[in-house]
């Protein structure tokens, strides 16, 4: 983005002496400025203040279930699998 002109701004005296092509290009100019300008701020402003898709939350898929959701119902039977026998070993000396 550019940043705005960095003339400085015309004195009394000095409009004075312009002529009505000065003055019109000048104020065109500045009428330019002016748009970009107000391009960059309402830029700026969805940047701070506007919708984000970040806080937006998504809605919920039907197929993925939730952190607890159903975490009162317990199965009857526990799932069924090899049993294994966990043993500890030691390495190295304490």
């Amino acid at each position: 983005m550019e940043t705005a002109s960095n003339e400085s701004p015309v004195s009394a005296s000095e409009a004075a002496a312009l002529t009505p092509a000065q003055m019109a290009k000048m104020l065109n100019e500045q009428s330019i400025e002016i748009t970009q300008l107000r391009r960059q701020l309402a830029w700026f402003q969805r940047q701070i203040f506007g919708q984000k898709s970040e806080r937006r939350l998504p809605l919920p898929d039907a197929a993925q279930g939730s952190l607890g959701q159903d975490f009162s119902v317990i199965p009857d039977e526990p799932r069924a699998g090899p049993k294994r026998r966990l043993t500890m070993v030691r390495s190295g000396s304490a």
